[in-house]
């Protein structure tokens, strides 16, 4: 079998350990909510995009009690790019796949700085279980040409609890010029594969560029409250395609047929 590295941060004192996975993948832990230093999310995609990688960031922030949800602000400037294969994985702060554990909140950058939440140019990424609000610009955006990059479980433009907006400032997700994105996965019943894409300040999800081709959303909220049955509109639609975006799947042709809910923008 082939070794992990697992990379662990607490109070300045670096601990590798060895557990079993792919050659030259590392798990990252954040254990410090709080800046940009040694163990936050900052550093933490930092040294994933630095690493050969495929790599993971979990959370494991002292809490009390133990294993609540956090909140990370972003404050001043963006977080960093993703440049490298990586999964961001919030289930992992509190082990309950719903709600998301963790939130990132954007209403301490400078505006003019147009900083998304997640700015992913990297091809094969993970996020899921995340809370994405209040960034000037959009919740996530994916901007590799290669794609396959895959977002679900998270509610992004909303509360932690799913119920009340909490607006990204354009769109909630947005694709430019990237193909064979999966935004929500299946199974329909299970609410940690499911996005609560509402309460934007832009279209929900926005597919743009001729590169943008062959993109799935399957089994989200969009415009609606995590109950699935109150309006939170996105302001301007809930799904755009445009700028020559085509082949692109807004549901699934699998059965059983794993539909949205767009409903309230």
């Amino acid at each position: 079998m082939k070794k992990q590295n697992v990379l662990i941060l607490t109070a300045g004192l670096v601990c590798l350990l060895l557990g079993v996975q792919g050659a030259g993948a590392v798990d990252i832990v954040v254990t410090n909510a709080v800046g940009t230093n040694v163990g936050t999310l900052a550093w933490a995609i930092d040294a994933a995009n630095g690493a050969p990688g495929p790599d993971r960031i979990l959370f494991q922030v002292p809490t009390v009690p133990a294993n609540s949800p956090i909140t990370i602000s972003v404050n001043n400037i963006a977080l960093p790019a993703i440049t490298g294969t990586l999964e961001i994985d919030g289930t992992s702060q509190t082990s309950n796949e719903c709600p998301p554990g963790v939130q990132l909140e954007g209403s301490g950058i400078i505006v003019l700085s147009g900083a998304h939440g997640l700015n992913i140019q990297a091809s094969d990424c993970v996020i899921r279980g995340l809370v994405i609000n209040r960034f000037p610009l959009s919740g996530i955006h994916i901007g590799n040409r290669i794609g396959r990059n895959n977002i679900f479980g998270c509610y992004i433009g909303t509360d932690t609890n799913g119920m009340s907006p909490l607006p990204n400032g354009h769109h909630g997700i947005w694709i430019t010029n990237s193909p064979l994105n999966v935004i929500g996965s299946t199974p329909l019943t299970n609410c940690a594969r499911r996005n609560i894409i509402s309460g934007n300040t832009r279209s929900g999800v926005c597919l743009e560029g001729l590169g943008s081709a062959f993109n799935t959303l399957e089994n989200n909220y969009i415009g609606l409250k995590v109950d699935g049955f109150g309006p939170m509109p996105n302001q301007w639609h809930g799904v755009l395609v445009w700028s020559n975006a085509t082949d692109n799947n807004i549901g699934s042709t699998a059965a059983p047929k794993p539909v949205n809910v767009i409903s309230g923008n």
